[in-house]
C-alpha cells in the first residue's frame, strides 16, 4: 500500500513541476512581449499639449508596444530639447497598455532672426510652424527642436531660389 502511494506521489509530482515551470516561462514571456497602446498622457509639461506629447514620441495608438518602444519613445522626448527630465511608467490591463511620461521642461529662449531681409519674422515663424505646430517663438537652448527649426528656414529660402546655409546660435540679449 505504501509503494503504491509513492509511486503515484512521483509520478503527480513530476506534473505538478512541469505545469509550474510552463507557467513561468509563460509569464517570462509576456513580461517581455508586446500589448497594444491604449493611451498617452503625460505630466509636468506647461506649454505642449498631451497630444504633442504623444506626437513627438512617435507612438501610434492601438499599435503593439514593447518596453524597448517605451524607452524609444522617451529618449525621442529627451532628444527634442524640450525636456530637461523625462520618466515613464506604464500599466498593462486586458484593453492595453496606457504609458504615462512625468516631465519637467527646458527653458526656453525667444527666437530671433537676423540677416533674413526677404522675409518678415512672421513669414519665419510660419516656416517654423510648418514642421513644429507647437512652436511659439521660443525654442530650448538645444536639442532636435532647434535643428528642425533651422531646416524649416532653410526649406523657406531653397522654395524662394535662396540656397544659403542657416545657422543658428544661443545669444545673450541679442537686442
Amino acid at each position: 500500500m505504501r509503494n503504491r502511494l509513492m509511486t503515484r506521489v512521483l509520478f503527480v509530482l513530476p506534473f505538478i513541476l512541469l505545469n509550474l515551470s510552463g507557467s513561468l516561462s509563460q509569464a517570462q514571456t509576456e513580461g517581455n512581449g508586446t500589448a497594444a497602446l491604449r493611451e498617452v498622457r503625460s505630466d509636468g509639461q506647461k506649454k505642449l499639449t498631451e497630444a504633442q506629447i504623444a506626437a513627438l514620441t512617435g507612438l501610434q495608438v492601438g499599435a503593439q508596444v514593447g518596453r524597448e518602444d517605451l524607452q524609444r519613445a522617451a529618449d525621442k522626448l529627451v532628444a527634442t530639447g524640450l525636456f530637461a527630465t523625462v520618466k515613464y511608467d506604464f500599466r498593462t490591463r486586458t484593453e492595453g497598455l496606457t504609458l504615462n511620461f512625468h516631465l519637467t521642461e527646458s527653458p526656453r529662449v525667444p527666437a530671433y532672426y537676423d540677416n533674413f531681409p526677404w522675409f518678415g519674422d512672421s513669414e519665419l515663424n510660419d516656416a517654423i510652424r510648418l514642421q513644429l505646430p507647437f512652436y511659439d517663438g521660443t525654442l530650448p537652448e538645444a536639442g532636435g527642436v532647434i535643428e528642425t527649426a533651422s531646416e524649416a528656414i532653410h526649406v523657406l529660402l531653397v522654395a524662394h531660389k535662396l540656397d544659403l546655409p542657416v545657422q543658428h546660435q544661443v545669444v545673450a540679449h541679442p537686442l
